[in-house]
């Protein structure tokens, strides 16, 4: 799987632990893309960076996305701009999943405000990556009509 990622100032530590964690530990069964920043900077904004993944999923450059700024409402909404895209703010494993098998959300967002350890970090990001999208008839429903909304 393609994945990309994008941050703005107050997302850049976050984002570079998940970009670790992911090149380190699962480089086998996914390609990471990471959008930027290349560097803190306290001026980095969260539209620009979620631009970058919300176009390249439009593109079918990238399957998934993870965002991440102070608090993720910002990005939430920015990377639900897409054509295609998805997005939740996710605060735990658990909501992931439910976004995941409820909405198939192709753009994780998470606010590094309330992402207290590494190891919740990974596993909302497992939790991303390994649940898969409910095949329940009310869920497709909704999805596709979700897609049709654009």
């Amino acid at each position: 799987m393609r994945i990309a990622l994008g941050a703005d100032h107050g997302g850049f530590d976050l984002k570079e632990i998940i970009k670790n964690y992911l090149q380190k530990e699962h480089s086998t069964e996914h390609e990471v893309f990471d959008c930027g920043p290349e560097k803190y900077d306290k001026d980095d904004d969260y539209p620009f960076y979620a631009g970058l993944v919300v176009g390249g999923i439009d593109d079918n450059k990238y399957d998934r996305g993870i965002l991440i700024c102070t608090r993720g409402f910002g990005m939430a909404i920015a990377g639900n701009k897409g054509r295609k895209t998805r997005a939740a703010n996710c605060w735990d494993a658990e909501s992931v999943r439910i976004a995941r098998e409820h909405n198939n959300i192709n753009i994780l967002v998470m606010g590094s405000d309330y992402i207290t350890s590494d190891d919740l970090a990974k596993e909302i990001v497992n939790a991303f990556l390994y649940t898969e999208s409910s095949d329940e008839a009310r869920h497709v429903r909704r999805v596709k009509k979700l897609s049709n909304m654009i």
